[in-house]
């Protein structure tokens, strides 16, 4: 199924499907927001749970082995 959204709609559908934990396939133009709207609302679940939100792919190689040994915030 393909949907024509706003970044908000993205935001609540990107709610659900993570509370659910199901995976959700997010396709469009280069720069228009994807990620960021992912980021945004990863960051704020983070906050909720009281859990830090990392960027895996900025983490040194050092913080990701400290991660995988103790995963608690």
């Amino acid at each position: 199924m393909t949907m024509i959204i706003k970044h908000k709609a993205l935001e609540d559908l990107l709610d659900v499907y993570m509370a659910d934990m199901k995976p959700l396939h997010i396709q469009g133009a280069i720069g228009i927001g994807k990620s960021q709207t992912v980021k945004k609302v990863a960051r704020k679940r983070a906050k909720e749970r009281g859990r830090i939100f990392i960027e895996w792919n900025k983490t040194t190689r050092d913080k990701k082995n400290e991660i995988a040994l103790d995963p608690s915030p």
